[in-house]
């Protein structure tokens, strides 16, 4: 079956004063009908940076995608002109951003921020699109939304503005989600509540995901398969049950190691060091500086990607 989304070797460049560097390095997965793909790793991994450029959303200048296709039904949306891909933008692929505030338009009430994709993308009346937009806003867990639909941005809590991104985020019933940290200003109540409007979505073979997070738990309860970054790489990728039960890489290691366990007295194993800036890369593996296993050869040669349990960047499982 051909993968709903395709992305091959993909890289992203930022051209700044000290040189060019990749954001995102090479990177290649697939996304099927109804999946859902979690991308995990440290802040400053690439993986907003990622999602960025699937959309052709990457800041340009500085930066531009240098190599690489990103196939969707088809089409190659690297290739595509800006008025092409403001078709697919909110209508079949839509994200949800990270930051609530600086992704809504503090002078447009929200029902409008919401009913704007359903007028152009779904030829609805205005009188339509907005009742369309207080249904979004009900089903994510806003209370009187036909009272909250005329709010600004600036009058709505945190988690309220979280649940307006994802309101227009599902507005359209795209094929594919870019989940951007979904539920980080929610509370426990309505996180549960929009995770299983998410897996209710892929159960009905509707909606495929790709959720950038760092928490686990949510990886564990929506995902089915994971992706590892560490510097602009998948080091680490596989189904979520074979990745969290039998970590091959290090660093997948190193992020498990860092999480506390209920049935556990074991005291928290922090990965040493900080994720490298991307201007100043170690040589060979980028990880090799923070890594409990390094080898003399992992700060000299990048090492290539080999298949085990799950496909594993690392230079312990090459004789």
């Amino acid at each position: 079956m051909q993968p709903l989304l395709e992305i091959n070797n993909l890289t992203t460049t930022f051209y700044l004063k000290a040189g060019p560097v990749q954001a995102v390095n090479n990177v290649s997965l697939t996304l099927n009908q109804g999946q859902s793909l979690a991308l995990v790793g440290e802040s400053g991994c690439g993986k907003t940076m990622l999602a960025l450029s699937i959309l052709g959303l990457v800041p340009s200048p500085p930066g531009k995608i240098t190599h690489g296709s990103v196939i969707f039904q088809g089409q190659d949306l690297t290739q595509m002109s800006e008025s092409q891909l403001r078709t697919i933008r909110g209508n079949k692929i839509s994200m949800i951003f990270q930051e609530p505030m600086s992704a809504l338009n503090p002078v447009f009430r929200v029902g409008a921020q919401i009913s704007e994709s359903l007028v152009f993308h779904k030829n609805m009346s205005s009188k339509e699109a907005w009742q369309k937009g207080i249904e979004m806003m009900k089903l994510v867990g806003i209370p009187a939304p036909s009272e909250r639909c005329n709010d600004f941005p600036h009058q709505l809590s945190g988690g309220m503005r979280q649940r307006i991104i994802i309101a227009m985020a599902l507005a359209c019933s795209p094929d594919i989600i870019l989940a951007d940290e979904p539920t980080t200003a929610l509370d426990v109540t309505i996180q549960a509540q929009i995770l299983e409007l998410l897996r209710g979505l892929q159960e009905q073979g509707k909606t495929s995901t790709i959720v950038i997070t760092h928490d686990l738990g949510v990886v564990a309860q929506l995902c089915n398969e994971m992706a590892v970054m560490y510097a602009g790489q998948i080091v680490e990728q596989g189904s979520v049950e074979r990745v969290l039960d039998d970590p091959g890489h290090p660093y997948t290691k190193g992020l498990l190691n860092s999480l506390p366990r209920l049935d556990s007295d074991e005291k928290l194993m922090p990965i040493p060091g900080t994720v490298p800036e991307i201007s100043a890369l170690p040589s060979g593996c980028s990880f090799h500086p923070r890594c409990p296993r390094k080898m003399d050869i992992c700060s000299q040669q990048e090492p290539p990607a080999i298949q085990r349990k799950s496909l594993i960047r690392c230079w312990l499982y090459h004789e």
